[in-house]
């Protein structure tokens, strides 16, 4: 009997054992407090309770057959070991930190995606811990809430779930983005720099609503569209705009002391009104020269312009009797050939006419009469270029004689003198004489 004991007892209480370790005290499935001591005889009815317990214990085991692959556990009751149906393949999961390979997790009551990645295409989201959450959780379907990882800071604040614009002006539900932004009548005040290239409807009203200033001066500055820079708009002082109508004026022969408002008011500014003085080559009248003592009486520096030359002569008189001749001259000299000239001499109804070409002669051939005052007036005209054409007339004070000439002269060069001239060694001994050009 106690090899009996010995062998059964030895392979059921090392399952029991096993199985029991971890059960409190009272809690064993086998309680050996009867069975007999080592190397001591028992007794049967000690036996039988023994194994009773023992076949007990092994009733509270899960039977082998039909539950391969799976794992045991305690029953809720705490009064069996049962076997759990597993699903999946590999090693049994613990609490603390497992590796799940393709797990199905159904729909966890709880879970932190802090450290998920890849994509979620079919995701129904509640509430995205993040910015790019969000927009992951925008394209699935639409995120209920959006909580921040930390408040945002600057323009635009946040705290929490609650967002707020720290500063703003204007109206509308339209933020203003860097690139080609649309606004409309915004009031930019002061920019630090611009391009101004494509605004419009600028420079003309502001001109028209500004105050006015009657005396400009030359620090004064007006707008100016640069047609050498692709009409660029630049600025011209009054000082540079004076200058350049200086220039015009003194280029054309006119009038050009413009050099402040006071001067045009005096005249400065050639004026409207067509007068011999407002003529940009206007009548100009020499200085009369008194003839007495001299052989002739010159006249120079008639401008190349001069289109008309007249010579005066009042109360001349000579001591000699040859004939006196006015006569046109260049900066080479006075010319004393070369002229296609008539003088007409009339005396009580009768004329006489003589050809010269030395001069226009002031008489016909007869010459003077010594003594004798003539008073007399010619006048050249610009035929073309350097020709002109003489006309003239005059009469003796002391007498009833009259006189009238006519002819022409073709000078090498301009025309830039004049006088009056005995023929020969003569003097005048009276008279005056001047000129005037236009």
């Amino acid at each position: 009997m106690k090899s009996l004991w010995t062998k059964t007892t030895a392979a059921a209480l090392a399952l029991l054992l096993a199985a029991s370790s971890s059960f409190g005290a009272g809690a064993e499935y086998y309680d050996h407090t009867t069975y007999p001591s080592q190397g001591s005889a028992g007794s049967s009815a000690a036996m039988r309770a023994e194994l009773d317990l023992i076949e007990a214990g092994f009733g509270k085991l899960p039977t082998l057959t039909g539950n391969g692959g799976k794992i045991t556990a305690i029953n809720a009751g705490g009064t069996a070991i049962e076997a759990i149906t597993t699903t999946g393949t590999g090693s049994g999961v613990r609490a603390t930190s497992p590796t799940l390979v393709t797990p199905n997790l159904g729909t966890p009551s709880a879970l932190v995606g802090t450290n998920i990645t890849g994509t979620a295409a079919g995701l129904t989201v509640g509430n995205a811990t993040n910015a790019v959450n969000a927009t992951n959780a925008t394209t699935a379907t639409t995120a209920t809430t959006v909580i921040t990882n930390a408040n945002l800071t600057g323009p635009i604040t946040s705290t929490g779930n609650a967002t707020a614009v720290a500063a703003q002006t204007g109206t509308g539900s339209v933020f203003v983005m860097q690139a080609s932004p649309t606004l409309t009548t915004p009031n930019i005040g002061t920019p630090s720099a611009g391009d101004a290239t494509n605004l419009t409807n600028t420079i003309a009203p502001q001109t028209h609503a500004a105050s006015s200033k009657a005396t400009p001066v030359d620090a004064d500055e007006l707008p100016l569209a640069d047609s050498a820079a692709s009409f660029a708009l630049k600025r011209l002082t009054w000082a540079n705009l004076k200058a350049t109508l200086n220039g015009l004026f003194a280029a054309s022969g006119a009038n050009n002391d413009i050099t402040s408002l006071s001067a045009i008011t005096a005249g400065g500014y050639p004026a409207l009104s067509v007068t011999p003085a407002n003529l940009s080559q206007k009548f100009t009248l020499g200085t009369a020269v008194a003839a007495s003592g001299s052989g002739s009486v010159s006249f120079t520096g008639i401008p190349s312009w001069a289109n008309r030359v007249t010579i005066y002569v009042a109360g001349l008189s000579s001591n000699g009797t040859d004939n006196i001749y006015f006569q046109a001259g260049t900066s080479g000299g006075f010319v004393a050939t070369g002229y296609l000239s008539g003088t007409t001499t009339t005396t009580n109804g009768s004329s006489i006419v003589s050809n010269e070409t030395l001069g226009f002669g002031l008489t016909a051939s007869t010459g003077v009469i010594a003594t004798s005052v003539y008073n007399y007036t010619l006048t050249l005209r610009r035929l073309t270029g350097n020709t002109w054409v003489a006309d003239g007339s005059g009469h003796r004070s002391d007498s009833a004689v009259g006189y009238i000439v006519n002819g022409n002269i073709a000078l090498g060069a301009a025309l830039d003198r004049i006088r009056v001239a005995n023929q020969a060694a003569a003097t005048f001994d009276a008279g005056t004489v001047n000129i005037s050009y236009e």
